[in-house]
Order: C-alpha cells, then sequence, then structure tokens
C-alpha cells in the first residue's frame, strides 16, 4: 500500500495533508510512514529546474504531513514521549536531508 502512496499525484498528497485536522491529528500516526515512503522514495536534487520541480513539491507535503502531525502530537502528550518524535527520530538519516534542503 505504501509504494501505491509513494506513487500518487502531487495533488493526492497535498489533499492527504490538508484532510489532516488540526486539533485531532494525533490519532493519525499511521499517516507517518505514507509521508516517510514519499520523502523516501525520492532523491534529494542537487539543483532546481523544471525537471526537479514535482520532486521538490511532493516532498514538500511530505515533510508538512510529518510535521503537522508531530506538532499536534507534541502538544498534546506534553512531556511524554510519542510515537510520531520517536518515528522521526529513527528515520532521521532519510528526513534531515530534506529539511536541509529546504532550510
Amino acid at each position: 500500500m505504501l509504494v501505491r502512496w509513494c506513487k500518487t499525484s502531487t495533488t493526492d498528497l497535498a489533499r492527504l495533508v490538508d484532510l489532516i485536522p488540526i486539533p485531532k491529528s494525533s490519532h493519525l500516526f499511521c499517516l507517518v510512514p505514507i509521508f516517510h515512503a514519499t520523502l523516501k522514495s525520492v532523491q534529494v536534487p542537487d539543483y532546481v529546474d523544471p525537471k526537479t520541480i514535482p520532486t521538490i513539491i511532493r516532498a514538500k507535503w511530505a515533510l508538512m504531513g510529518v510535521l503537522k502531525i508531530s506538532t499536534v502530537t507534541s502538544s498534546v502528550t506534553h512531556h511524554l514521549v510519542d510515537n510520531v518524535t520517536l518515528y522521526i527520530v529513527r528515520k532521521w538519516d532519510e528526513i534531515y536531508p530534506w529539511m536541509q534542503f529546504f532550510a
């Protein structure tokens, strides 16, 4: 199923992120692997040109999905270590290059 999501359109990925309700997104941890698989399925480009823009947009929406869920999850759990944070820490080597690209 993750493979199918990795190949979905950028528009569908953006819709998925937009469907995450801010106050109740902590229970949507199950979506984090979809966003991560999308980030993992596309390589960080060395440059920006018309050919790399679709990849960059997909990565942007995937990263926004992870951040949207993690922001709400951390505010809900307060001092407890939550599953989203643990997942991000485990996958940091694959997520960080995209964060660095967008910085």
